[in-house]
């Protein structure tokens, strides 16, 4: 447990922690976690923000090596500039609804966080809020077009398993993001094969025409995806029996 005399609060600021770190609980009453509060507290390992907590400030927590986990409250509204910069054993982070604004290189560095949930309340994020962030912590919160050629196959993967979960996304990202996969599928399907939710991805939305499903199980055995192979398999099945369908439906209308 965290002791009272760990912190410096002035008017509802955190002004600075200087406990031992580990786990510590913020003291309620805090407003605002003030610029640096924590900033180099290596030792931190894990920190709770209390109910009533608006902003995170700039570099708040910056090059907290060990910091692993943050529970933010509900009510926050902005996250500063580089105020997660350098946290490498972040490893997830969700930010609550309401949260407005996500500052310049938020959580540049943090090379661990594998997961970010971010609401659609934050207003356009900017690539440099994840600088040096693994792909799947930024791909389903930017535009497809906003990496670089050679990374956008695996962020189309990262993309298709956050939609799969049902992430929050904005519209136009999704539409993106769709569009790109649709007119890049045959150079996708190696992509697809590995990560198998960008496979599931294209079957659920019948990207995939009859007559490039060979191309697609012979990438499964190329891999040997047994699993790949049975659900692409099954895909053909379901899209010759609606092909089927259509053509005896369309016989009888025309008698």
């Amino acid at each position: 447990m965290s002791d009272k005399h760990d912190f410096i609060v002035k008017n509802g600021v955190l002004i600075r922690y200087r406990g031992p770190g580990g786990d510590v609980w913020v003291p309620a009453g805090v407003k605002e976690i003030g610029p640096k509060a924590f900033a180099g507290c290596r030792a931190l390992t894990r920190a709770v923000l209390p109910e009533g907590t608006r902003r995170v400030g700039d570099r708040a927590f910056f090059d907290c090596a060990g910091l692993a986990q943050v529970q933010l409250p509900q009510g926050l509204k902005e996250i500063g500039q580089y105020a997660f910069g350098g946290c490498v054993s972040l490893f997830g982070l969700e930010i609550p609804r309401g949260v407005k604004k996500v500052g310049k290189g938020a959580f540049a560095g943090c090379a661990s966080l594998t997961r970010l949930v971010l609401p659609q309340s934050v207003k356009k994020p900017k690539y440099s809020a994840f600088r040096g962030c693994p792909l799947s912590a930024s791909a389903p919160y930017l535009p497809v077009k906003t990496f670089k050629q050679k990374n956008r196959p695996q962020a189309a993967q990262h993309f298709a398993a956050a939609c799969l979960a049902e992430l929050e996304m904005r519209r136009k990202i999704r539409a993106g993001y769709l569009g790109y996969i649709r007119s890049r599928r045959k150079r996708l399907y190696p992509a697809a094969v590995e990560s198998e939710e960008l496979l599931w991805l294209m079957l659920k939305k019948k990207m995939v025409p009859k007559k490039e499903i060979r191309l697609l199980l012979e990438e499964t055995d190329k891999q040997e995806k047994p699993a790949a192979k049975a659900a692409v398999m099954g895909y053909g099945k379901q899209r010759f029996l609606e092909k089927g369908s259509k053509e005896k439906a369309g016989r009888n209308k025309g008698k």
